[in-house]
């Protein structure tokens, strides 16, 4: 039994270092956009880029480029602060005063989700893992 546990301890060590080395250089990167701006969330979009929510904006990053995605629309000038990747890859954004937006990426384009919602107080959110399109 000890043993079993030595190796899972082991693997997950390894497992543990090989995604800090893969991903650290993004990281870097994604540090060198906003100097001094603390990363809201974080996620990947359907390609594999890093998705960085910052103060200043949302920005995807992949091996050689940094792109900004220009957040949703907000006569409040509401900002989000949390990210998150749906289970068919879907990207929502959420924050209080903005409610909840999905990002299309074939139009680039934000579209609303806050028909249904009782108010735009929506501080967090989480996708389901398996269920697309459920929050």
């Amino acid at each position: 039994m000890r043993a079993m546990v030595s190796r899972l301890n082991s693997a997950v060590s390894g497992l543990f270092l090989f995604a800090f080395v893969a991903v650290m250089p993004t990281l870097v990167q994604a540090q060198s956009v906003n100097e001094g701006q603390s990363v809201r969330a974080l996620t990947t979009d359907s390609s594999g880029a890093l998705l960085v929510l910052r103060q200043s904006g949302l920005f995807a990053l992949d091996s050689q480029n940094t792109t900004e995605i220009p957040l949703p629309p907000s006569d409040s000038g509401a900002q989000p602060r949390s990210m998150a990747k749906g289970a068919d890859g879907s990207l929502y954004l959420s924050g209080p005063g903005l409610g909840i937006w999905r990002y299309d990426e074939a139009s680039k384009r934000w579209q609303s989700l806050n028909d249904t919602l009782p108010d735009l107080g929506v501080t967090a959110i989480a996708a389901h893992a398996t269920q697309a399109k459920t929050l």
